[in-house]
């Protein structure tokens, strides 16, 4: 959760405007997922607009809800961002940033 209030902070003290996404299906798992913040870069109705971002502060790295949230809104999705405590890399499509860069990300 503090992971989540820095990088909430840097991206609103860049100026863009925050965003979440919750979708809670109860019985069924498969549709349930959380993306903590989307940035947009204009228009929300235009194509690979939204960008995805989640952040991860233990070991583990796993981005299930992040899969399933590109899978289904692929065509509106830029490159989604992981952001964590390890190194840079791209993989699978998911740019993995370190949390530091947070910041950088609205500009």
């Amino acid at each position: 959760m503090f992971a989540e209030n820095v990088v909430s902070q840097q991206i609103v003290a860049s100026g863009a405007p925050l965003y979440f996404f919750s979708r809670n299906e109860r019985g069924n798992r498969a549709e349930s997922m959380e993306i903590d913040f989307l940035l947009a870069r204009s228009k929300l109705a235009a194509k690979n607009n939204v960008i995805p971002i989640e952040v991860k502060c233990g070991s583990r790295l796993s981005h299930k809800s992040l899969d399933k949230f590109m899978n289904r809104y692929a065509e509106w999705l830029s490159p989604p961002y992981l952001l964590s405590t390890h190194d840079v890399k791209v993989e699978g499509g998911i740019v993995f940033l370190p949390l530091y860069m947070s910041g950088l990300l609205a500009s």
